[in-house]
């Protein structure tokens, strides 16, 4: 897996706070819309602390795990090889 997951629907009460962020009016076709983006994930609204101290909404940088994995494997496979 290359983002955050967890067994829970968002919260252990399934209970998200955001309606706007969990349910957008684009929805992916991931799963069934009535799941919502947080379909075993934490909650869109959730805060994150970065490296700076700022805090930013998981619903912002949840797919930033995935990319920080594609990033480095990329630049290794274009290395040439021996």
């Amino acid at each position: 897996m290359n983002e955050p997951s967890s067994f829970v629907n968002g919260t252990t009460t399934n209970q998200c706070r955001n309606t706007e962020l969990n349910y957008p009016p684009y929805f992916p076709e991931l799963t069934k819309r009535t799941d919502g983006l947080h379909f075993r994930t934490m909650c869109m609204e959730t805060e994150q602390i970065l490296s700076d101290g700022s805090s930013v909404l998981h619903y912002d940088v949840h797919n930033l795990y995935g990319w920080s994995q594609l990033k480095p494997t990329y630049e290794t496979s274009s290395q040439p090889r021996d």
